[in-house]
């Protein structure tokens, strides 16, 4: 018996179905019938899916500890994503402690030059005193405000790196700094306002010289802030920082995509189909789907998505490259997608 479609790809992130699920409800109302292969695109399985690869995958939180990246010769990898930050890190410049040195990722190379991350905002006296420098200068202006103190942390957390790789897969496109940056909209685009003008002002300050010290290092040197870079907000700035330490960032989607051998899978298929919890402008934007659709268009195949709210019209979703989004509902969602696949798009011929 044929089909009008009897090899179908699924991929997605997670719903009330995940990629799986829709795999297994083609696999039974076909009973076998259809040929389906399944990618889990669910950026809070990345970590693991990546490491179940044999990719070195560190825990953000990690990361200023040494002795949780790969062996030296090896790359690290990071998944970090939008994260909102949970309260202000400073109220004033400098200040000897911070309970929130993870904002801008200052806490992470502290830590690797071995350096209490707590005192990423300090006084250049404090981080003078902390490394066993004389005094540079300026000893009660903010640490990074002084180039050469601030390329003699770069360097000592460079000198621990050693022979290792930073690689950060960014989960968003937001950078660290800027309107649209992950430390002034969440997740859905709302506005924040946690972070006050002194540590904006200060983070903004440090990723100039910390860009300007690791650019000059390049043939042809930019002038542009590592901050602003596209996905440079993914974990509160680790991937910013990644880009200062002589490492890579990368979106999370394209990593999957090659990790999963995506390509392959939706070469090899007549008929894509996606899973996206919710279907916005905004989300979509940061979801590996749009990679998925991306290929569906190359190979010039149909591409349908499965969802539980959308606000995309027909014509942003052809911009997308989508060719029919289903709004199911959450109660019933196997029924739904068991119907409108069988009903509507793998029929007999």
């Amino acid at each position: 018996m044929t089909y009008t479609f009897n090899r179908v790809a699924v991929a997605g992130e997670r719903a009330t179905l995940e990629s799986k699920d829709v795999a297994s409800i083609i696999a039974t109302i076909f009973q076998g019938a259809i040929a389906v292969e399944e990618v889990d695109l669910e950026p809070a399985h990345a970590a693991t899916n990546l490491d179940s690869r044999g990719m070195h995958v560190c825990a953000r939180q990690q990361l200023g500890n040494i002795e949780a990246w790969a062996p030296e010769g090896k790359t690290t990898w990071v998944v970090a994503g939008h994260d909102e930050p949970a309260a202000n890190p400073v109220t004033t410049l400098p200040q000897s402690l911070t309970n929130n040195p993870e904002i801008g990722a200052i806490g992470t190379l502290m830590q690797l030059a071995g350096i209490p991350a707590e005192c990423a905002f300090a006084s250049v006296a404090e981080v003078n005193t902390a490394i066993g420098t004389e005094n540079l200068g300026g000893a009660n202006t903010a640490w990074f405000e002084n180039r050469d103190l601030l390329a003699q942390v770069r360097g000592r957390a460079l000198d621990k790196i050693g022979n290792r790789s930073l690689a950060v897969a960014s989960a968003t496109e937001r950078p660290l700094l800027g309107l649209d940056s992950t430390l002034a909209q969440g997740y859905g685009g709302n506005a924040l306002n946690v972070v006050g003008q002194h540590a904006v002002r200060a983070l903004t300050q440090f990723y100039q010289q910390f860009s300007d010290i690791a650019q000059a290092e390049q043939l042809a040197p930019a002038s542009t802030s590592f901050a602003r870079a596209v996905g440079s907000g993914a974990g509160l700035g680790i991937g910013a920082l990644a880009l200062g330490l002589r490492g890579q960032l990368t979106g999370l989607p394209e990593v999957l995509a090659d990790a999963f051998n995506l390509r392959q899978h939706v070469a090899a298929a007549d008929l894509v189909v996606g899973i996206i919890d919710t279907l916005h402008p905004q989300t979509i934007a940061d979801s590996p789907i749009r990679m998925l659709t991306a290929l569906a268009a190359e190979y010039a195949l149909p591409c349908i998505l499965f969802t539980h709210e959308s606000s995309l019209s027909k014509h942003e979703l052809s911009e997308w490259g989508i060719h029919q989004a289903y709004v199911i509902d959450r109660s019933k969602a196997n029924s739904d997608v068991s119907r409108i696949l069988a009903g509507t798009w793998i029929r007999k011929r």
